[in-house]
């Protein structure tokens, strides 16, 4: 009897092992495969996705090489604001937080500058002429962007699932020109 008790403890064991594993998968962002682009990555999340609400506004609409660019981004919820950007080569980087800039906090209705004075620099428009996508993520405060995207040499290879509404993102296109 102690045998059969043991065994059904064991098996009971593994089942909730099994079963704690498939819930934890639950919860696991979606791998994109080296196949897929960052656009595409980025545009598979982007149709119909509810989260925070984010609005962007630009400086211009088209910018030539070493235009300075300038954001003003605005959230519905406090949290932190996340910018990446998916070049003309369709290689990722985070231009936001940076060692300039490593406050990334925004207030909900409050208007943030990027780049603010506190950089001590311009962002401004780089060569190839092309069109290029910045992509703003807001987090919650206890949020990471790696809880989001994770972005190794270039390319995005996870995103969270769109249905946490906890975040958001807002994709804005940038032409540039010589």
């Amino acid at each position: 009897l102690m045998m059969k008790f043991r065994q059904t403890l064991i098996r009971t064991g593994a089942l909730a092992l099994v079963l704690g594993l498939l819930n934890g998968c639950a919860n696991t962002p979606p791998s994109t495969t080296a196949a897929i682009s960052n656009w595409q990555t980025l545009e598979q999340i982007t149709p119909g996705f509810k989260g925070v609400s984010i609005k962007v506004e630009t400086n211009a609409s088209t910018y030539r090489i070493n235009d300075p660019i300038r954001f003003q981004v605005t959230s519905s919820h406090p949290g932190k604001l996340w910018i990446v950007e998916v070049n003309q080569r369709d290689v990722a980087s985070v231009l936001l937080p940076n060692a300039r800039m490593t406050n990334n906090l925004i207030r909900a209705g409050v208007p943030m500058t990027v780049p603010d004075s506190s950089w001590g620099l311009d962002l401004r428009a780089s060569a190839p002429a092309g069109r290029s996508q910045v992509v703003f993520f807001v987090t919650p405060p206890d949020m990471t962007l790696d809880d989001i995207a994770q972005i190794d040499n270039g390319k995005i290879s996870t995103v969270a699932f769109p249905s946490n509404k906890a975040w958001g993102l807002q994709r804005v296109f940038l032409n540039i020109s010589n």
